[in-house]
């Protein structure tokens, strides 16, 4: 069962002259935090554009909200997300007087990441299922664990299967 989507933003602001993620190339960029999923698929993006994560910017491992700040203090050019919406520090940038948010398009790194990731699940034990979608969405998911009663179907909630996403 879906619990929320999250969504990978890819932020930055009006003057940096970022207008696609190859425009990433030379500039401050944060990838989330240390060993966050935001930061794995940074990681997957940045190298889906053919950019290499180590060499081509200058990368800070900021959460969001010190990414937020940092990009506010224009200590960083832009920054990675991943998170269901709306998140409330990417909201803050979009209401800050004098500041104009720019969501950078990276529908053309899904196919390379899909190609090299796949896109559908993985089993993480055969006791423990969980699936995500390394796509620009990815889903939040419950676990099921075996020998546990399961939650009864709602047919009030919407249901969405894999290939909703």
């Amino acid at each position: 069962m879906v619990l929320y989507p999250n969504r990978m933003h890819v932020v930055t602001i009006e003057g940096t002259g970022i207008t696609k993620i190859a425009d990433l190339k030379g500039k401050r960029v944060s990838t989330g935090s240390p060993g966050s999923a935001t930061e794995v698929m940074a990681f997957r993006v940045i190298e889906a554009a053919g950019l290499d994560k180590d060499k081509d910017m200058t990368r800070e491992r900021l959460g969001v909200a010190e990414s937020v700040n940092a990009i506010k203090d224009r200590k960083i050019d832009a920054f990675f997300w991943v998170g269901g919406l709306p998140t409330a520090a990417v909201t803050d940038l979009a209401n800050t007087p004098g500041i104009k948010i720019k969501m950078i398009d990276h529908a053309n790194t899904v196919a390379a990441m899909n190609k090299k990731y796949g896109r559908s699940t993985r089993k993480t034990s055969s006791r423990r299922r969980c699936t995500r979608a390394w796509m620009r969405t990815t889903s939040r998911r419950r676990c099921e664990h075996s020998g546990l009663e399961r939650e009864p179907e709602r047919p009030d909630r919407v249901q969405h299967r894999e290939d909703d996403f």
